[in-house]
């Protein structure tokens, strides 16, 4: 889409479900609002492998999701110019209607900015989503995020390689909000370099889970606040292992520095 105008999108698909939308080449610059390489707002489509460039003045999105049970796999996505923020994959709904059941994996993610409020993936009340094994690279100035779960229950996040490389602060590499909880979040791999590996600023009463696992066992800590700013690796800062199970001596584990639960 090369027009300069509004709500520009490369392919957008309203009220119709079990599309197959793959192996796609979409590029989509000059719009002043809304655009998206791919929007979808209904359920059971399938977007796989497609490659996506989205450039705009105002909110370049690389996927758009409001749809339920729909999969996203293996897409190349880059999204974002100079001006404004970008959030390479967005699935969002409003409170009288969540969305639910989709699956984001294996997408690669590469965003640019030097504005603030870039996102890699953004979940916007949304529920029981499973994202996994993405490799998100997030670059922008301050609240710059890797992956946000903004008031969104029971997604699991697990093996996804993220890293945000913000020049301000709250450049979080997993930033959980609002009424956000019972979430669980395994084995990912995050760097952040101006703000927490994890920010966990939901609701005071509301519990969300880290697990961290391999062959010999598991530590999980399911606490009203996750915020922590080490490295989760096994083998550097976690310890699963004969013998030896525990979590590194570091002022900077903050709401991990406590009691887990441990299972082999």
């Amino acid at each position: 889409t090369g027009i300069s105008s509004n709500h520009n999108k490369g392919i957008f698909i309203t009220d119709s479900q079990w599309n197959n939308i793959t192996n796609n080449i979409i590029i989509t610059t000059y719009g002043y609002s809304s655009n998206s390489g791919i929007d979808i707002s209904h359920s059971f489509n399938r977007i796989i492998n497609n490659t996506i460039s989205v450039t705009s003045q105002i909110y370049p999105y690389g996927i758009h999701l409001t749809g339920d049970n729909n999969t996203v796999s293996y897409n190349m996505i880059t999204a974002g110019n100079s001006t404004t923020p970008a959030i390479g994959i967005f699935i969002t709904s409003d409170y009288a209607d969540t969305r639910q059941g989709n699956t984001i994996q294996g997408n690669i993610i590469h965003l640019n900015t030097s504005t603030t409020g870039t996102k890699g993936i953004h979940l916007s009340n949304d529920d029981h989503n499973i994202i996994s094994e993405n490799i998100i690279i997030s670059n922008g100035t301050s609240a710059n995020r890797g992956l946000l779960l903004d008031s969104s229950d029971g997604n699991i996040i697990k093996n996804n390689s993220i890293t945000t490389n913000g020049t301000g602060n709250q450049s979080d590499g997993i930033y959980i909000s609002g009424s956000s909880e019972r979430n669980m979040l395994f084995n990912n791999t995050i760097t952040a370099k101006y703000g927490y590996i994890i920010n966990d600023t939901s609701y005071s009463s509301y519990e969300n889970s880290l697990i961290s696992n391999n062959s010999f066992g598991q530590i999980n800590w399911t606490l009203t606040k996750l915020t922590t700013n080490i490295s989760l690796i096994i083998g550097e800062t976690i310890f699963i292992e004969s013998n030896n199970i525990g979590l590194t001596d570091d002022a900077q584990a903050l709401s991990l520095d406590g009691q887990a639960q441990i299972a082999f």
